[in-house]
């Protein structure tokens, strides 16, 4: 089928990220299998030697918008990292709101590795809403969002938003554990709305943890594993070089 007439944007928040830009938009312009399709970047960065302050000619098609985290997270602890991300995307998605059909939601720390049309596609012909890999622990039940598909018609005819502050670990009064999207997910579910499961890298690589302001030669700590972000951006150079 054709998506002609799906409108279609990307979405993804940065926090001290401009270098990982590059990788992002680029994989993805080589390697999702789509043609028309806007691209927004919300950058919440809060060191301005980190913004994202100008782009190149390639990157030109880019819309960013530069937000000052202060104003947006007055209620949010300074250390709440996934509060302020999950607040964020739910102002853009607020301001995407009747402009377009389909959002995909991407972490600044993803490369994009084949085709995301399909699966867009098989959302169109079967009605889902959600398209991604269901994350599930002890403590965690989600769409992963560091790549998420989302109907936006779906979710705004049910008023359902990315972040409920009642709903938010770290953010007083809220005790349970609620990571970045899992009200959002479990709102989904309530509403009975179908969510489209597929793997983990099932279009794209994920690094983890590259938004964290790492100190030492690209390494950043993730979990108890020393992991080397530049060492991943080599290894998939080939999706966006």
């Amino acid at each position: 089928m054709s998506l002609e007439g799906i409108r279609i944007v990307v979405l993804s928040v940065f926090y001290n990220t401009k270098n990982l830009l590059y990788p992002l938009y680029m994989s993805f312009k080589r390697n999702a299998g789509l043609s028309k399709y806007d691209f927004v970047v919300y950058d919440n960065s809060d060191k301005m030697d980190k913004k994202v302050i100008t782009l190149p000619s390639q990157m030109s098609s880019i819309k960013l918008v530069n937000i000052n985290p202060a104003k947006l997270v007055k209620d949010i602890p300074a250390y709440n990292g996934s509060a302020k991300h999950t607040k964020t995307i739910d102002m853009a998605l607020n301001d995407l709101k009747g402009r377009y059909d389909f959002c995909i939601l991407l972490d600044s720390d993803v490369i994009i590795t084949s085709d995301i049309s399909r699966y867009i596609k098989k959302m169109v012909q079967e009605d889902y809403t959600l398209c991604g890999y269901h994350d599930v622990t002890s403590n965690r039940n989600l769409i992963h969002p560091c790549a998420m598909i989302i109907n936006l018609n779906h979710i705004n005819k049910h008023n359902i938003h990315f972040y409920d502050r009642s709903r938010m670990y770290g953010v007083p009064p809220t005790k349970d554990t609620y990571d970045t999207g899992m009200s959002f997910y479990e709102d989904v579910v309530k509403n009975n709305l179908k969510v489209l499961e597929i793997p983990y890298n099932a279009y794209s690589s994920h690094f983890g943890a590259g938004s964290r302001d790492y100190k030492t030669a690209g390494k950043v700590r993730v979990g108890e594993i020393y992991r080397d972000l530049n060492l991943w951006l080599d290894k998939f150079k080939i999706y966006y070089n």
